[in-house]
């Protein structure tokens, strides 16, 4: 009985394996690379036990007070050529209300946009209140990335 227990654990383990994925870098200009290198996520790990996209909020944001769903859409985009951002696409869109600090409070309200395609994820973040704040604008050059599945990491899909 041990064995079997041992075998079942294991099958869990791995039915549950975490995608990863990488910056699209052919998406970034050069201009921003080092900056969004230095302050950006670029690499995201998603498990298939949980929400992809509650994953994605808590790996680009940190200091989350709350987060509701706003949005939700499935479509096509058809292109020319096949590649990793046509196909369906699920769209979520989430307001994220952060802890504020300073002069912040009561909290840093920002919309998030999850695109998940077959295999690749663009997050677009943008601030909904205290716009004209010069620190805060600095994450902005982290709030539309693209990230595409790397396949070779993932074994189980």
């Amino acid at each position: 009985m041990k064995h079997a227990w041992i075998v079942l654990s294991v099958f869990v383990v791995s039915s549950a394996q975490a995608a990863v994925y990488r910056l699209d870098y052919n998406k970034v200009s050069a201009a921003d690379r080092e900056m969004i290198e230095a302050t950006c996520v670029t690499r995201l790990n998603v498990s298939d036990s949980r929400s992809t996209e509650t994953q994605i909020i808590s790996q680009v944001l940190d200091r989350r007070m709350s987060v509701e769903k706003i949005e939700s859409s499935k479509s096509t985009i058809t292109a020319d050529g096949i590649d990793a951002y046509s196909g369906e696409v699920k769209t979520g869109v989430y307001l994220v209300k952060q802890d504020g600090f300073g002069s912040y409070f009561p909290h840093i309200a920002k919309r998030v946009e999850i695109n998940r395609y077959r295999a690749a994820v663009t997050v677009r973040v943008e601030l909904l209140n205290h716009r004209d704040s010069a620190e805060l604008a600095e994450e902005s050059v982290c709030g539309n990335l693209s990230y595409l599945e790397d396949s070779t990491i993932r074994s189980n899909r």
